[in-house]
């Protein structure tokens, strides 16, 4: 299932989670399913799947970036918990 990881610049969390996706086992595995749309580079059609995705993120309790949606616009996690992180990443494998 694909994923969506959205962040922004100046975010300690954000690159967290990116360099949880590029160094951990989980990560680089996860990684090959999840698309990152960063909030101040996104634009044209990136920047409308960004404003929706955090529309429903928002709609379902995000209060922070990252967040984490799957393709069905489940918002899965939000900030960066890596056992937290882990065990959503191993659920949606």
């Amino acid at each position: 299932m694909n994923m969506y990881l959205l962040t922004k610049n100046d975010c300690p969390y954000c690159n967290d989670f990116k360099n949880f996706l590029k160094f951990t086992p989980v990560g680089k595995k996860a990684a090959e399913k999840i698309t990152i749309l960063n909030k101040d580079t996104v634009t044209g059609e990136d920047a409308v799947l960004f404003q929706m995705l955090l529309d429903e993120g928002i709609v379902q309790g995000g209060q922070s970036y990252p967040m984490l949606i799957n393709g069905e616009t489940e918002l899965l996690s939000t900030g960066f918990d890596a056992t937290k992180v882990m065990k959503v990443l191993k659920e949606n494998d």
